[in-house]
């Protein structure tokens, strides 16, 4: 499922970034280009580069909590019979 979800979430970046639509900046994959956050021509910023750092810091401490709590949950005494 996991490999599912970051297909999807690479691949609604990558059209939404092609079509140049404001939910593009939902997505990890326009933040992470940083001539999208800049005009042409003109170089005027649309979307500040603080912003995209904003968005990245938020999306890894949401992942660290989201672990922190898979751990908890976590049965450690299985480990060996899942593996056998």
């Amino acid at each position: 499922m996991g490999f599912v979800l970051c297909g999807a979430v690479i691949s609604l970046g990558t059209a939404f970034c092609s079509i140049k639509a404001k939910l593009m900046w939902s997505m990890p994959m326009a933040n992470s280009i940083i001539w999208f956050h800049f005009t042409k021509y003109f170089r005027q910023p649309v979307v500040s580069v603080y912003y995209s750092i904003t968005y990245l810091c938020i999306f890894i401490i949401t992942l660290i909590v989201f672990c922190v709590i898979a751990i908890k949950k976590f049965n450690y005494d299985n480990v060996a019979e899942i593996a056998a």
